[in-house]
């Protein structure tokens, strides 16, 4: 769910799927799941983890997630609990 936010853009160079077209027992069902990524702008790599983690921080304010962290191409974004996520080298 919280990668799926990684997109600010539905650049055409990113492919989505329903997660049961990709495994027909998942929870997630009908939730589009990202199967590729394209070549990206440095804008758009610098942005995107924003949006991820815009949606994740109202994620944890409603409990329904005590951290996340979202990476894209050397960008790193966290939310929530930061003492919760170990980012070992």
């Amino acid at each position: 769910m919280i990668a799926n936010r990684i997109d600010p853009v539905n650049r055409p160079g990113i492919r989505k799927l329903p997660a049961s077209e990709l495994s027909p027992d998942s929870d997630l069902a009908e939730l589009l799941s990202t199967t590729h990524v394209g070549e990206l702008t440095d804008g758009e790599i610098r942005f995107a983890p924003d949006c991820g983690r815009s949606y994740a921080q109202m994620l944890c304010f409603s409990r329904n997630i005590e951290c996340a962290a979202m990476f894209l191409n050397g960008q790193i974004r966290i939310a929530g609990n930061e003492n919760l996520i170990s980012l070992n080298e």
